[in-house]
């Protein structure tokens, strides 16, 4: 089976427009746009592993349910308000809200609050998730 973190980096990359809103992924290189325009900062975890059969041996043939995120951080200007911020995280859950891919079954997701996204205070950030 495919690794899950694959499985939704793959359907991310297919979907989204990176050209237009520029995607700076877990490890790989990336150059914060200049002249300013919004990007995103992507992030996956798994958050909890739950054996869901017993009796194997050995016990790895069990069941094993993994449960995770993807965590959207939506970066735009300061100054520049909070719509684009929201209607980007709103699309970016939208990409999985709802879905089954093969093994991964998309569910809740949220958009959260606005605070300043650096320390420089250059960047405001919006983050949502999708479980």
């Amino acid at each position: 089976m495919t690794e899950p973190y694959a499985i939704c980096k793959a359907r991310l990359l297919e979907l989204w427009d990176g050209d237009a809103v520029p995607l700076r992924l877990p490890n790989e290189g990336f150059t914060v746009p200049n002249p300013a325009r919004p990007w995103v900062i992507v992030e996956f975890a798994g958050d909890l592993f739950d054996q869901s059969s017993i009796g194997s041996d050995p016990r790895d043939g069990n069941v094993w349910r993994e449960r995770g995120a993807i965590h959207f951080h939506v970066m735009v200007p300061i100054g520049s308000g909070e719509e684009q911020a929201r209607t980007i995280a709103r699309d970016l859950v939208d990409l999985f809200r709802g879905e089954d891919l093969g093994a991964l079954h998309f569910e809740e997701a949220s958009v959260g609050r606005g605070e300043p996204g650096d320390d420089a205070g250059l960047w405001w950030r919006v983050s949502a998730r999708i479980e």
